[in-house]
């Protein structure tokens, strides 16, 4: 791999961890915009802590900006709305990991219809370090503080909706 293939793999590796992070500001500060161009505004945010020897971040903004494919939806966060084929190429790898997990999500005994009501997993929860299947942890739907910072088995959670706010 040359050193640019592993530069634009980090990039999509990267880009795919923070593509929904606007699903946390429009939860946490109730801003109504749509979270892939919160996503991308957090990328523009972070710039100057990231290497752009490492990743690029210009590329990492544009896809988490357009990571959706559903053609109801604006034009300025679809995929198939870029012009560069290859950029284009690299976004619908992060699209469909992203609609892949959702249909992991979609699964589950629990379903949710609106995120900012959804339970989110701890993404230790995929980790398999070697002891068996590991098992799913969630964070409850409150204010983060010491006491419940660490994400709890479901059995542990009320499957209903809670009121945060």
């Amino acid at each position: 791999m040359t050193e640019q293939e592993k530069r634009e793999y980090q990039t999509v590796i990267l880009a795919g961890l923070l593509h929904d992070v606007g699903k946390f500001m429009q939860r946490v500060k109730g801003v109504k915009k749509r979270h892939p161009l919160l996503s991308a505004e957090y990328v523009d945010e972070i710039k100057g802590k990231i290497k752009q020897e490492w990743v690029d971040l210009d590329l990492i903004r544009l896809l988490c900006q357009r990571h959706h494919e559903d053609t109801r939806l604006p034009e300025d966060i679809l995929v198939q709305r870029i012009n560069n084929n290859h950029n284009r190429a690299l976004a619908y790898l992060v699209s469909r990991a992203d609609n892949y997990s959702s249909e992991e999500r979609s699964d589950e005994e629990c379903s949710w219809t609106d995120f900012r009501e959804a339970r989110l997993m701890s993404i230790f929860s995929k980790v398999d370090i070697g002891k068996g299947e590991p098992t799913p942890l969630y964070y409850d739907l409150q204010p983060l503080t010491p006491k419940n910072v660490f994400p709890k088995d479901e059995k542990q959670l009320n499957c209903a909706y809670y009121n945060y706010h």
